[in-house]
């Protein structure tokens, strides 16, 4: 049946996989028809079913399969059967133009039609063009042409052919670009006299074609052009309304106007003639900002419609970003401009969250812009951005209740950008001309009441604070009202939200607390009661803040080191691993201050409830446990890394004999156990490198330790024990244990040689062990009498071809 008639196998293969409710019948005939698509007979038997059949289903199938077709396989025709399909395309599209019940297959056979244009030579290009341009002399014909018009440029950008085929076409391409604009304009002055009975489609059809070809090159020059009347941009503006084809208007003047230029070198639209009738004469750049805010009004009454109200925020901010050069640093017309900027103060306002946040977006921009403004235009600014913290301060308050998961999530990335500008403030304005108004603010939130309010306010003055520096924050006027802010904070009514901003707040005010010593012990005082907090929000942050206070006032804070142990210990069962590492950390950098005899046992008494947890897992000592005990291990690292206050400070000395008993015992629960002794490995070797070498001297605590690790290397063969001793040899060699290094390196080498004799596919064996030897040689040259040498030079003649380099270095 296939090969005697293919036509009808096929129609009916299309209307099984339509009409056919078996699965099994449906997955046979999809898969026919995807075979069939690649035959070359599907040319001819889809334009015959396209010709004949009543069939929707089939038509569109059909169409759809002449589409894949010529996005594929057009590259391989000879140029006579190319001409012939484009005959039959026309022939196509005339049959189903004008019916709309067969819109969509009318509309695949003109994407077809573009896709083979555009896979052709320029010169078909053209002469298919000028034939359909000829055709538009009626509606039919117009509707022909912009369908083919709106697919051809994404139909070229996406043709697969050589950079000089896609040039002659983009080429020839352009020379059309002015007679679309012509009969854009057209279309669009016929609707305005009403002499088109199709007027709405045919304009919105014609918009979306202008949208695709300013993006492909259109100058603004051929859009605005109005030396005869009308300009067609003016036609475009009037039709941003809510009964007008809006959207694709806006996308055009956001093509046209909202190029993703920044900062000083963003496109500026000066010295330009204004084509508005009646205009003033002024920038070019004016004329548009003028014809946005005329949009105002408008815009007011239709804030209920979400679609009209996001592509105007869409439309405002795009004209705004891509121009920041005439919008802030030109000194005339500061009138308009400002009007203009105060509109883009009320789309923020009044956008949904995702809106506000292309807002902010372009606000962040407009900051950065300002950097570079002299000092009167940015005063003459400021009132702007006053306004604007204003709004946000509003948008971003939480809510008691969200509808759905979706709403507090974008309330959350709301307030994540906002904090990014708020932070930019200060850079640009400094912090005395808000924080005096923010504290103002603060002061009429005096009850639980107002709590939302005062959170955000809060958590603004937080965000200016922590880009502020010191000098700007102790200046007189502002450290007062710094001190005044937090003693409103001290007395707040207990809510976890303000609170928690509140302890962000203080922990980003470290070098103000240095300028101000007598106020850190009340901030102290107050994030340890958030320690024990319900919230978890809450405890977490005050943790993160005591660090952030830890690290920078670290001195101050050395003289009640004991009280604030006390704290931590009484906090730390409430706390997860991230929060006692920041609780650890912050107490590490306090430490560092205190006299040579008092660090042991403060750091002992820092890190017992770590070695306590330790020592509980391991008496535990089931597979569960060997989970929990990792992030165990890693908290207790961080103990061992020195803190870097830029600073001339002593070295944190861990005390060996406390922690070592619980340490070994892990080896011999959790030997085989790959994770756990990785990460025992990488505690002791910063252990080794970050305590006094003097705790090794009169002790085998360093040579037990290699022992132990040299057994498991024996027992597992892992990389990371041969690293470890490796790491502890110039710690041997000073302690002068050079003998016993050696006798643990032939240990090492026996058992590398016999695991290295029957397997050599070890390749980061084989690099961690040629390194150890490298490292053993050049610091204890008496390993070269050891017979172990022997060992190390069969093993990198046998392996010289796994690891060339190292062989070759030893």
């Amino acid at each position: 049946m296939t090969t005697q008639d293919p036509i009808q196998f096929v129609n009916a293969a299309i209307i099984t996989l339509n009409y056919n409710n078996d699965p099994q019948s449906k997955r046979e005939a999809d898969s026919f028809l995807q075979k069939f698509q690649s035959t070359p007979g599907a040319w001819s038997v889809s334009h015959h079913l396209l010709l004949h059949s009543n069939d929707i289903a089939v038509q569109f199938v059909t169409a759809n399969i002449l589409y894949h077709k010529t996005k594929y396989d057009w590259r391989g025709l000879d140029l006579e059967t190319r001409r012939g399909l484009l005959l039959s395309f026309f022939e196509l599209v005339k049959k189903k133009s004008g019916q709309p019940s067969l819109s969509v297959v009318f509309n695949r056979i003109c994407l077809t039609l573009s896709a083979a244009i555009a896979r052709s030579t320029s010169d078909l290009l053209s002469q298919v063009l000028e034939s359909l341009f000829s055709d538009a002399q009626n509606d039919e014909g117009k509707l022909v042409l912009l369908e083919v018009l709106s697919n051809l440029v994404e139909e070229v950008n996406s043709a697969v052919m050589t950079l000089k085929e896609l040039t002659e076409n983009k080429r020839a391409m352009q020379n059309f670009m002015e007679r679309i604009v012509l009969l854009v304009k057209q279309i669009v002055t016929e609707s305005e006299r009403g002499q088109n009975a199709n007027t709405r489609s045919l304009v919105e059809k014609s918009l979306i074609v202008l949208c695709h070809w300013v993006k492909f090159g259109i100058p603004l020059s051929f859009v605005s052009e109005g030396s005869q009347g009308k300009s067609l941009l003016e036609y475009v503006f009037d039709f941003v309304n809510p009964n007008g084809p809006y959207i694709p208007s806006i996308e055009i003047l956001l093509q046209l106007f909202a190029k993703p230029a920044r900062f000083e070198k963003a496109s500026a639209l000066l010295n330009k003639p204004s084509f508005d009738q009646g205009g003033s004469g002024d920038s070019f750049f004016l004329y548009v900002v003028d014809r946005v805010l005329r949009l105002r009004p408008m815009w007011q009454g239709m804030k209920d419609d979400d679609q009209f109200t996001k592509g105007l925020v869409r439309l405002g901010i795009g004209v705004g970003e891509g121009n920041l050069t005439a919008l802030l640093h030109s000194n005339n017309n500061w009138d308009v401009k400002l009007k203009y900027l105060a509109f883009l103060v009320e789309l923020t306002a009044s956008a949904n969250d995702k809106g506000t946040e292309m807002c902010i977006n372009f606000w962040s921009c407009a900051e950065e812009s300002v950097r570079s403004c002299d000092v009167s235009q940015k005063q003459t600014l400021f009132p702007v951005f006053n306004e604007l913290i204003q709004v946000l301060l509003r948008r971003i308050e939480w809510k008691d209740e969200f509808e759905d998961e979706e709403e507090e999530e974008s309330l959350y990335s709301l307030r994540t950008h906002s904090r990014g500008f708020f932070s930019g403030m200060t850079q640009f304005f400094g912090i005395e001309l808000y924080i005096q108004s923010l504290f103002t603010q603060l002061q009429s939130c005096p009850g639980i009441e107002h709590w939302k309010q005062a959170e955000a306010i809060i958590m603004v003055t937080g965000c200016l604070s922590a880009t502020a520096n010191v000098d700007e924050l102790t200046k007189p006027g502002v450290n007062e009202v710094i001190q005044k802010i937090i003693e409103i904070i001290f007395k707040f009514p207990n809510h976890p939200k303000f609170h928690s901003a509140a302890a962000l707040f203080i922990g980003n005010l470290g070098g103000w607390f240095n300028k101000n010593p007598n106020e850190l012990g009340k901030a102290i005082t107050y994030l340890v009661q958030l320690f024990h907090s319900s919230d978890v929000e809450s405890r977490s942050t005050s943790v993160e803040s005591f660090k952030n206070l830890c690290e920078m006032c670290g001195e101050l804070m050395s003289s009640n080191l004991e009280t604030l142990i006390q704290a931590a210990e009484s906090a730390f069962p409430l706390f997860g691993i991230n929060d006692r590492a920041a609780l650890m950390e912050g107490l590490v950098n306090v430490v560092v201050y205190l006299n040579p005899s008092q660090v042991t046992s403060a750091m002992y008494r820092i890190i017992g409830p770590v070695l306590a947890r330790i020592d509980q897992l391991v008496k535990v000592g089931t597979r569960e446990a060997s989970q929990s005990v990792k992030p165990e291990l890693s908290l207790l690292s961080k103990a061992f890394e020195l803190p870097d206050n830029d600073q001339e400070i002593q070295t944190v000395d861990i005390p060996l004999e406390m922690i070592l008993p619980i340490l070994n015992s892990l080896l011999a629960v959790w030997h085989s156990e790959t994770e756990v002794m990785k990460l025992l490995c990488d505690l002791f070797k910063i252990a080794i490198n970050g305590v006094d070498r003097k705790q090794f001297i009169g002790n085998n605590h360093l040579i037990d330790l290699l022992n132990n690790i040299a057994k498991l290397y024996s027992s597992y063969h892992q990389d990371f024990c041969i690293d470890l001793i490796q790491n502890a040899i110039d710690t041997g060699v000073k302690i002068q244990k050079e003998t016993e290094l050696v006798m643990i390196f032939e240990a090492v080498s026996s058992t590398t040689f016999s695991i290295l004799s029957s397997n050599r596919s070890h390749v980061s064996l084989i690099g961690s062990f040629f390194s150890l030897c490298n490292s053993m040689i050049k610091k204890n040259p008496i390993c070269l009498r050891s017979p172990s040498i022997s060992i190390a030079v069969q093993l990198s003649i046998a392996c010289f071809g796994i690891n060339g380099k190292q062989s070759f270095y030893l």
